[in-house]
C-alpha cells in the first residue's frame, strides 16, 4: 500500500510539472542596498540648533567593514526642538530666516533629498524655557515646577492665550510644510517632558478645578489633535504613545 501511494504521488507530480509553463525567476538576496519606504526604517534625529554638517555624520559599521553616512540609511531628518526656537517673537518664524540655525538645518536636509519631520516642545520643566516669553507676556497662565529655576515656565494647557499662540504657530508652520514632498510626518502632540507625553500636567497644579482628570485629559488631547489635523492634511500625523495617554 505504501509503495502504491509513493508511485502515484510521483506520477501526479510529473504530470503537473509538464503542465506548467512560464519563466522561472530566482531573486538574489541583497543585504546592502537601501530601500526607503514612507514611515518605515530609521530617521536621523537632530537638534534645530545644530550645524548642517551634522547630516554628513559618518559611522564605522563592522558588518559592512566600512564607514558609512548615517543619512544614506535614513528615511527622514527629524528635528525635535522648542517652540521658542521655531517662534522666538510673536510673528517671527525662524525657519523662514536664512540666518538661523533651524533654517540651515532644514535646508541642509532638503539638499540631501530627504523630507523633514518635526516635534515642537513647550514644556518648561525639563529643558529650560521652551515656550517663548511673549506668550506669557501676553497673559498666558503658567506654573514653575522648581522655584530654583524661575525662567522654566510651563503654560497651563487650558489657557486661551496659550492656545491662541500655539494654534497660530501651527498654522504658520503648515503654510510652508503641509507638503508630502517636504515633510514625512509631524508629531501632533508634543506635550509633557521632552514632548513625549511623560508626566503631563493637564491643569494648573496651583489652582486645580476639581474636575475629573480624565475628562480634562480628553479635552486637551482633542484640542491639540484638532489643531494639527486641521492644518496638516497631506501626510500622517503621529503621537508618541504613552500608557497614560488616551
Amino acid at each position: 500500500m505504501l509503495c502504491f501511494l509513493a508511485v502515484s504521488c510521483k506520477k501526479e507530480g510529473a504530470d503537473t510539472e509538464r503542465a506548467l509553463s512560464g519563466t522561472l525567476v530566482k531573486p538574489s538576496y541583497n543585504r546592502s542596498a537601501m530601500f526607503r519606504n514612507p514611515l518605515n526604517g530609521w530617521v536621523m534625529y537632530a537638534s534645530a540648533s545644530g550645524n548642517p554638517s551634522y547630516w554628513d555624520t559618518q559611522f564605522y559599521v563592522p558588518d559592512l567593514g566600512k564607514t558609512v553616512k548615517a543619512i544614506d540609511y535614513a528615511s527622514a531628518c527629524y528635528i525635535r526642538t522648542s517652540w521658542r526656537t521655531f517662534n522666538p517673537v510673536d510673528g517671527v518664524y525662524a525657519w523662514r530666516d536664512p540666518s538661523t540655525a533651524i533654517y540651515k538645518m532644514i535646508k541642509g536636509a532638503q539638499d540631501k533629498g530627504l523630507p523633514i519631520a518635526f516635534r515642537i516642545v513647550g514644556n518648561g520643566r525639563d529643558q529650560g524655557a521652551n515656550t517663548p516669553q511673549f506668550v506669557f507676556d501676553a497673559g498666558a497662565k503658567y506654573y514653575v515646577a522648581n522655584a530654583s529655576f524661575p525662567d522654566r515656565k510651563t503654560p497651563v494647557l487650558q489657557d486661551p492665550v496659550f492656545r491662541k499662540y500655539y494654534s497660530k504657530l501651527i498654522e504658520e508652520l503648515a503654510k510652508d510644510f503641509n507638503d508630502l514632498n517636504k515633510t514625512s510626518f509631524v508629531d501632533a502632540y508634543g506635550l509633557g517632558l521632552w514632548g513625549e507625553g511623560h508626566s503631563v500636567i493637564y491643569e494648573d497644579p496651583n489652582n486645580p478645578s476639581g474636575q475629573n482628570i480624565e475628562a480634562i485629559k480628553e479635552e486637551v488631547v482633542d484640542w491639540i489633535s484638532d489643531v494639527y489635523s486641521k492644518n496638516f492634511t497631506t501626510f500622517p500625523l503621529l503621537i508618541n504613545y504613552h500608557r497614560v495617554v488616551g
